[in-house]
């Protein structure tokens, strides 16, 4: 975040100035957006308080409530002008590929996942930290890649959960979820069956990013 308001890409809130840009594009009087969102809490209520915050410039957001995976499958078809996804990933590469590099791009992609809005803008600098060899220069690419996200408004950060969980002290197992690389516990030998420093960075997460896609 330092390095993004260093560099002027933290825009930050202004209420008068969203109006204007509005009023610019045509929008005068605002308009109708026309979301869903998963009855889940932490989709619902980030939906529920961007419909209020929209509100505030003249956006009027009418919320449809779906089942998690009817949300699931309606936003890869790209319903939506604006997702909010709820994301934890193994490294930045995972993150930044499936969400921003344009053979993500949903329907159009050569392998449509998670890029809802449609960004082409950082695929060098994703591919340019896959072939980097040294764990510095691939986090120096990586933060070059999420500051030109940040500076050309292709998602929004709305906030970082820290989450918290235990494990019973007779499981050796650095993953705690039930990955497809980490089957769960060996009961014989109470070890984890992918157990060992690759395992530790696979499941290693980043937890709690949503993101956004600008409605203008």
């Amino acid at each position: 975040r330092e390095d993004a308001n260093t560099l002027g890409s933290d825009s930050g809130r202004d209420l008068a100035q969203a109006r204007m840009l509005l009023a610019q594009a045509g929008f005068e009087n605002g308009f109708t957006l026309k979301l869903l969102s998963s009855e889940r809490p932490h989709y619902l209520v980030n939906y529920q308080s961007l419909r209020r915050q929209l509100a505030q410039i003249g956006v009027k957001v009418e919320l449809e409530v779906v089942p998690h995976r009817e949300m699931h499958k309606r936003i890869r078809n790209d319903e939506n002008a604006i997702v909010i996804y709820v994301a934890w990933r193994p490294n930045a590469d995972v993150f930044l590929t499936r969400f921003f590099h344009s053979k993500s791009t949903v329907l159009t992609g050569q392998t449509p996942d998670t890029n809802f809005s449609h960004y082409a803008g950082i695929d060098d600098l994703i591919e340019q930290a896959r072939r980097a060899r040294k764990p510095a220069e691939q986090i120096r690419f990586w933060k070059q890649a999420q500051i030109k996200i940040l500076h050309e408004v292709a998602a929004i950060p709305l906030h970082y959960i820290n989450l918290v969980y235990a494990k019973r002290d007779y499981v050796d197992c650095p993953c705690i979820h039930r990955h497809r690389q980490c089957r769960g516990v060996n009961r014989r030998r109470n070890q984890c069956n992918s157990a060992g420093p690759r395992a530790a960075l696979l499941h290693k997460s980043v937890e709690g990013i949503h993101v956004v896609k600008p409605a203008w």
